[in-house]
């Protein structure tokens, strides 16, 4: 009723849920409209933990954020938040009395990690780092999703392990070795006699615009 519909970094500084005052969290759960940031670095929030938030929020209302701060990608040592003093020993960063102090990691990793350690299934886990966001500020008609008419951005993951392969920029590649943008996918039927050939083309136009067709060849 007051218009709140989006909680960041859900569970952190928030009141914890209990059976009589449950709180912030409950409140947003039991909210169809509210939708919540998620930050799976495994230090932050416990794998169980975020596998219940899934069940009570529904996929579509998780969005996986990093919450990384400066010295993201750099060595442990000490660095600054906010004028304080920030302590990082791998993908942990504290202030000097142990207060976490955001995080020391980037969305790929997260994502990586709800689906490695925390039995996140990988399309939930793609939903919630890519689509969801892009719903959530109002730019899923160019943003967010492989679709013709959007801007050409993506990242093509290689499934194992879930690491960051070739990266498309509005239209411009950046990887150190250019594969193929078609993907071919064979599948024989159950009685061995037809083998179904799905060629799924992805590109660009000179405006950056996804572009896609698909063919179907049998043999």
């Amino acid at each position: 009723e007051a218009g709140v519909t989006h909680m960041t970094h859900l569970y952190n500084a928030m009141n914890p849920i209990n059976h009589r005052a449950p709180g912030p969290i409950i409140a947003a759960a039991d909210d169809e409209y509210c939708e919540a940031e998620l930050i799976c670095d495994n230090v932050h929030i416990h794998p169980a933990i975020v596998r219940n938030t899934f069940k009570m929020f529904g996929e579509d209302r998780v969005i996986f954020i990093s919450d990384t701060m400066e010295a993201a990608g750099l060595e442990d040592g000490m660095y600054e938040l906010g004028g304080q003093p920030v302590i990082v020993k791998g993908n942990r960063a504290t202030l000097e009395d142990g207060t976490i102090a955001g995080s020391n990691t980037n969305l790929m990793k997260c994502m990586r990690t709800a689906v490695k350690q925390m039995g996140i299934p990988l399309e939930k886990a793609v939903k919630c780092a890519a689509v969801n966001p892009a719903k959530s500020i109002g730019i899923y008609d160019q943003y967010g999703s492989i679709t013709p008419g959007k801007v050409a951005n993506a990242v093509n993951p290689e499934k194992k392990p879930i690491k960051t392969g070739n990266t498309d920029l509005t239209g411009r590649e950046y990887a150190t070795v250019r594969k193929q943008r078609y993907r071919k996918i064979k599948n024989r039927s159950r009685d061995g006699c037809d083998t179904v050939l799905l060629l799924f083309f992805v590109w660009h136009d000179k405006n950056h615009r996804f572009k896609c067709s698909l063919r179907l060849s049998s043999s």
